[in-house]
């Protein structure tokens, strides 16, 4: 395709898509199959179910993953959408390994092509849910040596920001009739890239500092018990008791401090709003519209609001990447207590920061909130896209 910063689009452009050039394809085996399964339950679907494991804003889910084999440090793309494992041919990726690196790579263009510059934000936080579905991976298991995150040379032909990185052990060897083994003669698994994605690139921030996801060791609460039943609710019903709303708040926070803690992410600010006797401030007297006229959403006995403190530059830089990360850390942890409690719960990031602004201390900035109260029928809409949220 002719670049779109130097030329207008072109005839052959339309009607000449580059088409993947598969090779071979065959059922996926060996050990790997273990570990990708292990992926799937965590931040994929659950058999036949559409739902994925993790929350996105407007069910983008602006990230890949990719393994890689230690003997060779070849790469594979791990496709949760496609139930596929893609490797390049000529590489020599082993299936038997005892165990894989497993990379987070960011692409916010799948989430900016959508919200514009806030999908950057929308796709740290999304990165952030699945670094903390990852880190269950390790609770059960002993820690894993020196240097097993990113491998060396690893990351030499990754397209893509490295988000997290970190060591997942292969079980015994499987064979997996939903997954397959793809080869591909293309050069590049991470395939499926437009011009509008490559130039989206040249206006992005510097990569923010990979998160080693591996280092988790246990957690309080055992959030890995609620993650197949996580879900986002479509609209809530007022009245959930307010001691058990505490208790749910306050262990999902709790949970989420010790994997801030194990995952060297900085914390941002936790303020809960609402209207019960759970919440400490009241929320924004015009509440549909600090929720940017999403009426489904105003029944919510509570308001979790995640924050950030203010700044006078406007740098996007390692420290405020690793907020946006822990923020969506933050939102998965609450995501699954409220799960595990039976409480309705939600992400909303379509807001009016200003408007959440002055329910925070001063000095801080409102980015996402988390919805929790009690359930109510219905689809959880998105507010670009109705039906489209994760």
């Amino acid at each position: 395709m002719h670049s779109i910063a130097t030329a207008p689009m072109a005839w052959k452009d339309l009607i000449d898509p580059v088409a993947p050039q598969i090779a071979r394809m065959e059922p996926l085996g060996g050990r790997v199959a273990g570990v990708v399964t292990r992926i799937e339950e965590m931040i994929g679907r659950g058999g036949a179910s559409s739902l994925r494991r993790v929350p996105s804003a407007g069910a983008t889910y602006p990230y890949e993953i990719l393994l890689v084999s230690p003997a060779s440090t070849s790469v594979v793309l791990v496709d949760l959408v496609r139930r596929q494992v893609v490797a390049r041919a000529g590489d020599c990726f082993d299936v038997d390994a005892d165990s894989y690196a497993c990379l987070l790579v960011g692409r916010p263009w799948l989430s900016m092509r959508k919200y514009g510059p806030r999908g950057y934000l929308y796709h740290l936080i999304d990165g952030g849910h699945a670094i903390f579905d990852l880190a269950l991976l390790s609770v059960t298991e002993p820690p894993p040596g020196p240097g097993t995150g990113l491998l060396p040379g690893s990351h030499d032909t990754v397209i893509g920001d490295v988000l997290a990185a970190g060591r997942i052990t292969a079980g015994a060897p499987r064979s997996s009739s939903r997954w397959r083994l793809v080869t591909t003669a293309d050069a590049h698994v991470q395939s499926g890239r437009t011009a509008f994605e490559k130039w989206a690139t040249r206006i992005s921030p510097p990569a923010p500092a990979p998160v080693v996801f591996d280092r988790v060791g246990n957690l309080p609460g055992q959030p890995e018990r609620a993650v197949t039943a996580r879900r986002s609710a479509g609209s809530f019903t007022p009245g959930y008791d307010t001691e058990p709303l505490r208790r749910v708040i306050a262990s999902g926070v709790r949970c989420a401090d010790s994997a801030l803690e194990q995952l060297n992410l900085p914390r941002p600010v936790v303020q809960v709003t609402g209207h019960g006797a759970a919440a400490v401030t009241r929320p924004p007297t015009d509440l549909l519209a600090a929720l940017g006229g999403q009426d489904h959403l105003i029944g919510a006995d509570a308001y979790v609001v995640i924050g950030v403190p203010t700044r006078g530059d406007d740098t996007i830089d390692h420290r405020r990447q690793g907020l946006l990360i822990a923020a969506g850390v933050v939102g998965q942890a609450l995501y699954l207590a409220a799960t595990e409690s039976g409480a309705a719960v939600t992400g909303i990031g379509g807001i009016d920061p200003s408007a959440w602004n002055r329910v925070l201390p001063a000095g801080q900035q409102a980015l996402y909130l988390i919805a929790v109260g009690g359930s109510a029928d219905g689809e959880k809409f998105d507010a670009l896209h109705p039906g489209s949220h994760g």
